[in-house]
């Protein structure tokens, strides 16, 4: 009775704990000819509020977004996409390359969508970009 009683709590202490949130960088394509660059993300244990996982995507990206200053002047708009990590994520993630002008990772694992950043170059002044999407959340990077 007593073992039975420890293995229960055990699992009732494993089953409570808070899953730490993993964000993985899976891809990254910078394209002059289309003057823009992509990065997808594969996240595990996302937050399920909507606002709070936004800032908490643009929190753990923010330190790697220094290297927005070091693209290419032709590079004007850079994307950030967040999704969960299944196995359709994954599979397009690998194939990226391949699958890319055929379809959309969105068309193909929409279910499986999470979010976006997009950030713009200024156009009066190059070593600025700003955050056009979403709307509700407001970020510059100013480059040296």
């Amino acid at each position: 009775m007593h073992r039975f009683l420890y293995v229960l709590l055990f699992l009732l202490f494993i089953c409570g704990c808070d899953k730490k949130c993993l964000v993985e960088r899976a891809v990254v394509d910078i394209d002059v000819r289309r003057s823009d660059g992509v990065e997808l993300y594969l996240v595990t244990n996302y937050i399920k509020d909507v606002h709070e996982r936004d800032r908490y995507f643009l929190t753990s990206i923010k330190d790697r977004l220094v290297h927005l200053c070091e693209l290419d002047s032709v590079i004007t708009s850079y994307s950030i996409s967040f999704y969960d990590n299944t196995s359709c994520s994954r599979d397009y993630a690998e194939r990226y390359f391949e699958l890319k002008n055929v379809e959309s990772l969105y068309e193909r694992c929409g279910r499986d969508y999470l979010g976006s950043f997009l950030y713009k170059r200024l156009e009066e002044n190059s070593s600025v970009w700003y955050l056009a999407y979403p709307n509700e959340i407001n970020d510059t990077i100013f480059c040296k």
